[in-house]
């Protein structure tokens, strides 16, 4: 019979581990899901930052006497052009496909 009590006391004790740990990596979870919209804001928010910032150094509303910070603008100036060119290509490629006949 104690063998028996012994066995349901063990299980219990192994039971009530399993329901505190899972409580622990609940509530951590819980914790790493905040954490990443928060981090997800704060990247949101530096990226506009950001984008006020260039536009203000472009419109010369703000003088900001820094090599790095006017590397990064001539950067993101360069990688737009880019982008626009990619884009008029892409737009040329679809008007050559209009004007293909059709097979």
């Amino acid at each position: 019979m104690e063998k028996d009590h012994n066995w349901k006391e063990m299980f219990q004790t192994f039971m009530t581990s399993c329901q505190e740990e899972l409580k622990k990596t609940t509530s951590i979870g819980k914790k790493m899901l905040e954490a990443s919209k928060a981090n997800s804001e704060l990247n949101d928010n530096y990226k506009l930052l950001g984008e006020l910032v260039v536009k203000a150094m472009e419109d010369k509303e703000l003088q900001w006497d820094s090599a790095e910070a006017k590397k990064y603008v001539q950067e993101i100036q360069e990688l737009r052009k880019n982008l626009d060119k990619i884009d008029e290509e892409v737009q040329k490629i679809k008007l050559q496909d209009q004007s293909s006949p059709s097979s």
